[in-house]
């Protein structure tokens, strides 16, 4: 039984012989509600929910999983936020990699007594064979990310997920899917996949489905296109490479905080999110690796692609950036019975939700 919950165990077999037992109930759980003191030690805090850290000039709370911020009757504040859907899957076989979840930035008043639900979305699903023995139906493309919304009381803030990569199958199930950022497409007998728009502007204020995202790249020749990130568009396919996940974005300085821990990006900061996870290669000869959330990543949480000479699984975009899933290689050829049927593409990595409010 889940560790927690209170709830009751399984029940046992019907035979009093089996020996087998029923199922134990679950512990149960005591949640305590006090007030915090805020960062000069004096006065009680006005909001709860999630992670909670202090600046010298603002109190942030971090979502990495769905919660609720809940205010005061006396909050009445100008908000800056960073909402960021869930990553898109990776695909497997010669597949594109997953887009980066929608990265949306702005400020929002909120005013108390409220409940402002954070529902942070999880990572799409990986694509994966659950046939080992015949190829044509069993390369399948990778899940689209969920969508991340903060209810303020303004307003719904929205971050769509990441589109999933395609997976090594027959167009059109070789595209690219659309989301917060563009999946990368795969190869199959139909063609080449071609990559996907995001659907939505940049930057979007509250309300609006959009958010910044880049159209991914192409598949080419026994290799996938990489994701698109949500600070530049995922990289074609070239020469049996696969193509390179597009480039995150950092998150603004309010946010940049010790406390907080996010992604590596190129300028050497780890406040990086919104990745595109990189495509993934056959077993023909290739220039070098695949890297996520960029040219000589990994950065900003999207997913290494993996290679045919290896036949690895693509790796998963990180928790809490919305990074794309990388996809797996594809060593085996046309029509040839897998060897390597549990290799699967990278999982997307789950959203993120950061509410801050000066101190």
């Amino acid at each position: 039984n889940n560790s927690g919950a209170g709830g009751g165990g399984g029940g046992g077999p019907g035979s009093p012989d089996s020996g087998t037992m029923g199922g134990l109930g679950g512990p149960g759980i005591v949640m305590l509600r006090y007030a915090i003191a805020d960062a000069a030690g004096s006065a009680p805090t006005i909001a709860s929910g999630g992670a909670i850290s202090y600046t010298p000039t603002h109190t942030i709370h971090t979502f990495m999983y769905p919660g609720v911020f809940a205010i005061g009757p006396t909050f009445n504040k100008t908000c800056e936020y960073v909402v960021i859907g869930g990553g898109g899957g990776g695909g497997r076989g010669y597949s594109g990699a997953g887009g980066a979840g929608a990265y949306m930035t702005g400020t929002t008043p909120v005013v108390g007594p409220s409940g402002c639900f954070c529902n942070v979305g999880m990572g799409g699903n990986p694509g994966f064979a659950p046939n080992p023995i015949s190829w044509q139906p069993d390369f399948q493309s990778g899940g689209t990310g969920e969508d991340s919304t903060f209810g303020g009381t303004a307003g719904t803030i929205t971050a769509k997920g990441g589109g999933k990569g395609a997976g090594f199958d027959i167009a059109p199930n070789s595209v690219g899917g659309t989301g917060g950022s563009g999946g990368g497409g795969g190869v199959g007998p139909g063609g080449y996949g071609p990559s996907m728009n995001n659907p939505g502007p940049s930057n979007s204020p509250g309300g609006n489905v959009g958010g910044s995202g880049y159209q991914a790249g192409d598949a080419n020749y026994n290799a996938g296109g990489g994701g698109g990130g949500a600070g530049g568009q995922g990289g074609d396919a070239v020469n049996g490479r696969g193509g390179y996940g597009g480039l995150g974005i950092e998150v603004p300085a309010t946010f940049r905080h010790p406390s907080i821990g996010l992604a590596a990006g190129p300028n050497g900061s780890n406040y990086w999110v919104a990745g595109g996870g990189a495509g993934g290669m056959g077993n023909t000869p290739h220039n070098g690796t695949n890297t996520g959330g960029g040219p000589g990543g990994p950065y900003a949480g999207g997913g290494n692609g993996a290679s045919g000479e290896t036949n690895g699984s693509g790796n998963p975009g990180l928790d809490g950036t919305g990074g794309g899933g990388g996809a797996s290689g594809g060593g085996e050829g046309w029509g040839v019975p897998i060897s390597d049927g549990m290799m699967s593409g990278g999982r997307g990595g789950s959203g993120l939700i950061m509410i801050a409010y000066p101190t």
